[in-house]
């Protein structure tokens, strides 16, 4: 007997609500940095609707309609397959309403450690810290083993970046990108993944390492060291829209230049791909070096391939 159409249409909903959580909480800066409020408030409500009912009724009210009203593009994930990740606005009133029902469960987690004896509550203490060891030490571990992309917040943290022969040793969490500080001056002229402003390409977001010289004699840089090497280097480039290129890109491997190309001065209607053959880093640990000259930027990815 066949399935009704209704369940398929019910599961089929379940799936895209949980994709839309895990692009939601897989979103650096701002968006990612709500998330624990918004898991200490969900039990928060649950206790103030137990407590006082139209206090957590109004409670409940208010976060919905915040949290919801926050939220960008939340029918185009939830309606069907789409490239758009959602993002969850950091504004203080965000922060704010999501705050009111994270103190109750705060409040109530505090009664509740008061009220276990000592020992209880030094063990349990002791367990929490240990999963939050392991969890951590697993995730490293597993990062680790991944192969490196240039730009996720990974490939952005192991990047040594330079103009000309100075380092740029601040990283700014806030646009997760790195900063000359003495040299650098607005949001496009920093290196990494700009998540406060994050770059787009014919409309769309899409994962871009951002790289602006800072003058023809002063290019700017990336070095990743000690990347595990493939057969095969692709490197995907863009100019963000409104941004200008006319610049250079050079990549090098273990100091040595393997590709050189011009970037139009225009914004890119779409993500350009290069491959890049090098069957001498095929098994070994090598030096992945980019270096971009001109006066405009260019957004940068990509990652040794396994395959030729």
């Amino acid at each position: 007997m066949p399935r009704p159409a209704t369940s398929d249409t019910a599961l089929d909903a379940a799936a895209r609500a949980a994709g839309f959580g895990r692009a939601l909480i897989a979103q650096p800066g701002p968006t990612r940095a709500l998330v624990p409020l918004l898991v200490l408030a969900l039990p928060g409500l649950v206790v103030a609707l137990r407590r006082e009912a139209r206090t957590g009724a109004a409670m409940l009210a208010l976060t919905a309609l915040v949290v919801a009203g926050a939220l960008t593009r939340p029918a185009q994930a939830l309606a069907a397959s789409t490239s758009a990740a959602p993002t969850l606005a950091a504004s203080p009133l965000v922060a704010l309403a999501l705050a009111l029902p994270a103190a109750a469960t705060l409040s109530a987690l505090a009664r509740g450690l008061a009220a276990l004896r000592p020992r209880r509550a030094l063990a349990l203490g002791a367990a929490l810290v240990t999963a939050l060891l392991v969890a951590g030490a697993v995730r490293l571990h597993t990062e680790s083993d991944a192969p490196l992309r240039f730009a996720t917040p990974r490939g952005v943290r192991l990047a040594d970046v330079r103009a000309g022969d100075v380092p740029c040793d601040f990283l700014a969490w806030e646009h997760l990108s790195w900063e000359c500080s003495h040299l650098d001056v607005g949001t496009q002229a920093l290196s990494g993944l700009a998540t406060s402003d994050p770059p787009r390409v014919g409309g769309a977001r899409v994962p871009l390492f951002l790289l602006a010289p800072t003058g023809a004699r002063q290019p700017r840089s990336a070095t990743w060291r000690r990347v595990a090497g493939g057969p095969t280097l692709t490197l995907d480039w863009a100019v963000p829209d409104g941004q200008r290129g006319g610049v250079t890109v050079e990549v090098a491997i273990d100091g040595a230049r393997h590709d050189t190309f011009d970037v139009p001065s225009a914004s890119s209607t779409r993500v350009e791909h290069r491959t890049i053959a090098t069957p001498h880093a095929a098994g070994r640990a090598v030096d992945v070096t980019i270096t971009v000259r001109g006066a405009g930027l260019v957004g940068i990815d990509g990652g040794f391939s396994a395959h030729p």
